[in-house]
């Protein structure tokens, strides 16, 4: 899952599918093309499954939300051990 997809309801029977779908997997019935009896543009809808994580942070799709201050100390920890490697000479790996 890319954390998130777009969907709308079957005329028909109301369930909910794919945006893109010509048929309702449910019912069969055949489905306009993004467009209502009017014509206009019909509302699609781009659903996120936001869930609460194990250790009580967000989980959005299958990927977990990253607590800011566990990246800030990684990005200070590479920095340091970059810094390291150039004072010692390093210059490549």
């Amino acid at each position: 899952m890319t954390g998130g997809s777009y969907t709308t309801t079957c005329n028909a029977c109301s369930s909910e599918i794919g945006a893109s779908a010509r048929y309702c997997p449910n019912c069969g019935e055949r489905q306009p093309w993004f467009t209502d009896g009017d014509g206009s543009l019909e509302e699609v809808y781009r659903r996120e499954m936001i869930a609460e994580a194990e250790d009580g942070g967000l989980q959005i799709g299958d990927r977990a939300q990253v607590d800011p201050r566990v990246l800030g100390l990684l990005v200070i920890a590479l920095g340091l051990a970059t810094i390291s490697l150039i004072a010692v000479g390093v210059t490549a790996l």
